[in-house]
């Protein structure tokens, strides 16, 4: 966290959008001693990771999956006064499929947890674990380079992560590489960018030793962070102003020499600085962005998988089986399901917005796995069967309908996972939902005219479209606009 400046900055600070990004920005600018007035389209903050309301049901717009190296998101928890341990579930890294079969870390992580990892799965070959020792080697040199290219040139040094990796075998490829580079950058390795990867890489696993951690919300994400976040700043005097359509800069009530910060998505915040900064417009529109999928599937505990599942369940993707990722996110008491059907879906899109019964079963069991990272409500009204929600993530849901969409992830959900009778909630798809990490990346500045800066995920740092990118985000610009 910032220490508050010596010298008093500008009275006001005008922030348009309270999403993370932007919530972030208000919070530091506040801890600066800056007054803070926010303008935030919606009638709730949070953008593309706030809370809906579907059928009586809360859900979070999208999955979201935290890591231990999330450092500064969870400075800003405690700031706020969350306790993290509380509302975050956390639990070793591990890429497995639902038979169990894969990597998985043990407690304690890092780079040493991931070399036991390694050791310990058998169904990886000495050639295997040779090729990725090479590879590791070959990261780290790479990563020299680039980051000399980087000191030459803004464009610096990239390539995909598939040509990067091209010394892995195939398992490793399908075991490690390719599972990790769609948890962290949505984005295929032969598209994504390998410079990114590492960074993400680094990171997680050769800091802390818990940094490649899963932190799996027991709450919703506004619950984690948006709804506490907006109690402090109203709490600190600033003002949030809600239903506000920014369509102009000229829209904002701005005195002289006070500043803006564009805390919106890439294509508003584009539209917003068209006339004035046509060069910075032009970059922010140019990002690639991918449609995220995440369909919410509900199945009674009185009818459990076929086998004890983990948290987080890694899927075999083809065109028939569009899910990557299986995530168990909550339990639905009786009084919160719907008698409606179940092939209705949400089009909440953020677009518009700114900012186990059974003994006769075979059961695996992983014991490092704390399971369920979210503990089912005890009582219920009407004595009916409770149920747990899974939520399955489709990185790029490009070419499919949202019928041909739930129809494969339900099929995905009984064939791969074994969940029995499973039954739709609601299908979320984020049209805009993250940026493209692909090769030769090239990312608009915080600064985008005298007095004008943005912020976002998408803006110029060091990670892709994740919630730590936004907070970092948040961060950065106040501390440039500090000085």
């Amino acid at each position: 966290m910032p220490s508050p400046s010596k010298a008093p900055p500008p009275q006001r600070l005008h922030i348009v959008g309270a999403g993370w990004a932007g919530l972030s920005a208000a919070i530091h600018a506040t801890l600066m001693g800056w007054e803070v007035s926010i303008y935030e389209a919606s009638a709730q903050a949070g953008g593309r990771a706030r809370e809906i309301v579907h059928h009586g049901r809360t859900l979070d717009n999208g999955q979201h999956l935290l890591l231990g190296a999330y450092r500064d998101t969870l400075k800003l928890m405690t700031v706020v006064g969350v306790d993290a341990e509380r509302v975050l579930s956390r639990f070793p890294l591990h890429l497995c499929d639902a038979k169990g079969q894969g990597l998985r870390l043990a407690n304690g992580g890092g780079l040493w947890g991931l070399i036991k990892a390694v050791a310990n799965n058998s169904r990886w070959r000495g050639t295997d674990r040779f090729s990725l020792v090479g590879l590791v080697g070959f990261i780290m040199i790479w990563r020299l380079l680039s980051s000399l290219a980087d000191r030459l040139s803004a464009q610096g040094l990239d390539m995909s992560v598939k040509r990067l990796c091209s010394l892995a075998s195939q398992r490793v490829m399908r075991d490690l590489v390719e599972p990790l580079c769609l948890a962290a950058l949505n984005t295929p390795a032969h598209e994504a960018s390998a410079r990114v990867f590492v960074r993400v890489l680094v990171d997680a696993f050769s800091n802390l030793p818990q940094s490649c951690d899963f932190l799996l919300p027991r709450v919703t994400l506004s619950d984690i962070l948006v709804k506490p976040a907006v109690q402090w700043l109203q709490s600190r005097g600033a003002i949030i102003h809600f239903g506000y359509h920014v369509q102009s800069l000229r829209d904002i009530p701005l005195a002289d020499n006070e500043p803006v910060i564009l805390a919106t998505s890439a294509w508003q915040a584009s539209h917003l600085t068209r006339e004035v900064a046509p060069s910075w417009s032009n970059c922010a529109s140019e990002l690639t962005h991918y449609p995220i999928a995440t369909v919410y599937v509900s199945v009674s505990l009185s009818n459990p998988p076929l086998v004890q599942l983990d948290p987080v369940v890694m899927l075999e993707t083809s065109a028939r089986a569009p899910a990557q990722f299986a995530i168990q996110t909550h339990f639905l008491t009786p009084d919160e399901t719907s008698d409606e059907t179940s092939d209705e879906t949400s089009d909440e899109t953020s677009d518009e917005t700114s900012g186990q019964t059974s003994d006769q079963r075979p059961e695996q069991t992983h014991p490092s796995i704390e399971r369920p990272p979210i503990e089912p409500p005890v009582n219920s009204k009407s004595g009916e069967p409770q149920r747990i929600v899974w939520a399955f993530v489709v990185s790029d849901s490009r070419g499919l309908s949202r019928e041909e969409l739930t129809e494969r992830v339900l099929a995905q959900a009984r064939d791969d996972l074994g969940l029995l009778a499973p039954r739709l909630e609601s299908c979320i798809i984020e049209k805009r939902a993250t940026f493209a990490p692909l090769v030769g990346l090239r990312r608009p500045p915080l600064q985008v005219a005298t007095g004008i800066w943005a912020c976002g995920d998408y803006v110029l740092g060091p990670y892709p479209s994740t919630l730590e990118g936004a907070v970092l985000s948040g961060k950065a610009v106040i501390e440039a606009l500090s000085g």
